[in-house]
C-alpha cells in the first residue's frame, strides 16, 4: 500500500470520525510523537494534511523518565526526525517511578496520565492532540475490557474524538502501518518493553488477536464496525440517563428502574464523578447490592479515587476522603486504597504465584511498613475495612479471640487501637495487621491462586 493512497484514506476518516471537524474549530494540532511506526506514520500524514490545510502541526515526545539510554536514544531520534521535516519539536520530561511511588499505582498507568498531562500543558489549550492509536489497539482494548465485565462504555474501545483528544488511525491495523513505514523507507523506533508478555495487554496483542485474525481475518475492520453501532446505542441510553439524573433520584427512584438504564445512570454518575468512562460489571453489582441490603449507609471504593456513599436515600459518588471511624469501605474487586489519620492501607489484587518472603507478623506495627496476602478465593462476600469495634473477635491457631484482649496484651498506644485497619468479610476479620490472618486465609507459598495483596504504612508525622 502506498503513502498516497493511505492518505487518501486517511482524509476520510477524517471526515467521517468528526475530527476533521475537530481540527477546523482549534488554533493548530499537537501530534504526540513516540518514535514508533504508529506515531512516525501519524505524523508523516499529518504534516501533508496540515499543511494542505493551514494548520500549524506540533511534535511532543514525552520521556518517560525509564528505560534508561533506550529512551534518550528514542528522544534524540524523534527530534532529529522532526528537524528533518521542519516539523517544530517538543520534549518533555516526567518521572513515572517517581509518581508510582507516591500513588501506588502501575508503571503502565502512571506512564499514561504523565504523559497526557505533559502533552496537554506543552501546547495551547486551543490545539488538538492527535495520538496514534491504531485499529489493533482498538481489538486489544476491546478484548481487555470484555475480559473485565465492562459495560458499553468498554465495548465501544477507543474512541476516536474526546474533547480535544483524536486518533486518526483508527482505521488502519498495525502490520499495515509497518508495510508502509517499510514500504516507503520511514524509519521508526522500537520500544522493547512491547515485544514481551509481561502485561495483560502484551498478551492480547502477541496471543489473542493473531489467533482472532487467523480464524477471522479482517477483525480489526469488524471491531471497528462493532464499535460504531454500540457507540449510536450508547448515545441513546446517555440521553435516557441524562434525563433520570436530571430529576436528582435518590435510592428508591434508582432500585425501580430496568436494569439496564439504572446501569447507564450509575456509570454516568462515576463518569461525572472521576472523569472516567469505565467501571466495571461488578462494581455496578456491589454498588446495586448495597442500594437494595436495606442498609442505611455504606460506603464503597471504586477505580479512580471515588467512593459510592449511601446515606438513607441519599447516593452519591465523590472523591475519595478520610473516612470515619468504624464506617466500612467495601471494596468488590479486592483492590483500592484505604486511609485515615494515622494510616494508609493499599489492597492489590494480583494472580502471580507468591515468591515473596511472608513479612514477620510480629514486628512493631506503629513503627513499620507490613505486607500480607490473603487467598482471595476464600473471602465471604465483599472484603472491606473499618477500624475496631465493641465485640470484635478473630479466629486463628484454631481459637476465638477478642480484639480488645490482643491490643490490650500486645500494649499497644490507645491511638493505634482507635485507628488501626481492620479487614472483614461476611464471616466476621480475616485479617487484624500485626497477627496471624483469620485460620484458612493465608495464600501457601507455593500457591499460584488469586490474592489480596495488603499493605500497610503509618503516615509520617
Amino acid at each position: 500500500m502506498s503513502i498516497d493512497t493511505v492518505y487518501r484514506s486517511f482524509c476520510v476518516y477524517l471526515t467521517e470520525s468528526g475530527i476533521a471537524q475537530v481540527f477546523s474549530r482549534c488554533d493548530g494540532v499537537a501530534c504526540a510523537f513516540s518514535g514508533g511506526a504508529d506515531s512516525v506514520l501519524l505524523l508523516t500524514l499529518l504534516r501533508r494534511y496540515c499543511l494542505e490545510n493551514g494548520y500549524p502541526l506540533t511534535a511532543i515526545h514525552v520521556h518517560h523518565g525509564i528505560r534508561g539510554r533506550t529512551a534518550d536514544s528514542d528522544a534524540a531520534f524523534c527530534e532529529a526526525f522532526c528537524a528533518a521535516r521542519n516539523i517544530p519539536f517538543r520534549l518533555c520530561c516526567v518521572d513515572v517511578p517517581q509518581y508510582t511511588a507516591e500513588h501506588h499505582c502501575g508503571m503502565e498507568e502512571g506512564a499514561r496520565i504523565l504523559r497526557y498531562e505533559a502533552i496537554e500543558n506543552a501546547v495551547p489549550e486551543a490545539y488538538a492532540i492527535a495520538t496514534a492509536h491504531n485499529a489493533t489497539d482498538q481489538v486489544e482494548t476491546v478484548m481487555f475490557h470484555l475480559c473485565r465485565g465492562s459495560g458499553l462504555d468498554g465495548i465501544c474501545g477507543i474512541s476516536p474524538v474526546r474533547g480535544r483528544i483524536v486518533r486518526p488511525l483508527l482505521f488502519l491495523p498495525s502490520d499495515e502501518i509497518r508495510d508502509v513505514c517499510a514500504a516507503e523507507s520511514i524509519p521508526y523506533v522500537v520500544d522493547e518493553t512491547n515485544l514481551t508478555n509481561d502485561c495483560t495487554r502484551n498478551y492480547i496483542r502477541h496471543e489473542i488477536v493473531p489467533r482472532l485474525e487467523r480464524v477471522h481475518p479482517g477483525v480489526e475492520n469488524a471491531v471497528r464496525q462493532m464499535t460504531e453501532l454500540v457507540r449510536e446505542d450508547m448515545r441513546v441510553l446517555d440521553g435516557i440517563a441524562d434525563e433520570v439524573l436530571a430529576k436528582a433520584p435518590g435510592r428508591a427512584d434508582l432500585i425501580a428502574l430496568p436494569e439496564g438504564i439504572r446501569s447507564r445512570v450509575l456509570r454516568t454518575m462515576y463518569k461525572r464523578a472521576s472523569g472516567r468512562t469505565e467501571l466495571a460489571r461488578c462494581h455496578i453489582d456491589a454498588v446495586t447490592a448495597l442500594m437494595k441490603s436495606g442498609r442505611t449507609n455504606g460506603v464503597l471504593s471504586l477505580p479512580g479515587g471515588i467512593c459510592f456513599r449511601l446515606d438513607r436515600e441519599y447516593v452519591t459518588f465523590t472523591q475519595e476522603q478520610t473516612v470515619a471511624a468504624n464506617e466500612p469501605v467495601f471494596y468488590p474487586s479486592g483492590e483500592g486504597i484505604w486511609e485515615n489519620e494515622r494510616y494508609f492501607l493499599t489492597l492489590t489484587r494480583t494472580s502471580q504465584k507468591n515468591q515473596k518472603k511472608r513479612v514477620d507478623i510480629r514486628e512493631n506495627i506503629y513503627k513499620i511498613s507490613m505486607q500480607q496476602r490473603i487467598d482471595f478465593a476464600k473471602i465471604k462476600g465483599v472484603p472491606r475495612v473499618r477500624t475496631r469495634a465493641e465485640g470484635d473477635t478473630i479466629r486463628y491457631g484454631g481459637m476465638t479471640r477478642r480484639v480488645k484482649k490482643l491490643f490490650s496484651d500486645r500494649k499497644l498506644p490507645l491511638a493505634v487501637r482507635d485507628t488501626l485497619p481492620i479487614l472483614l468479610d461476611d464471616d466476621g476479620i480475616f485479617w487484624l495487621p500485626g497477627f496471624p490472618p483469620r485460620d484458612g486465609m493465608e495464600v501457601p507459598d507455593d500457591s499460584t491462586t488469586d490474592a489480596i495483596v495488603l499493605c500497610l504504612w503509618e503516615k509520617a508525622f
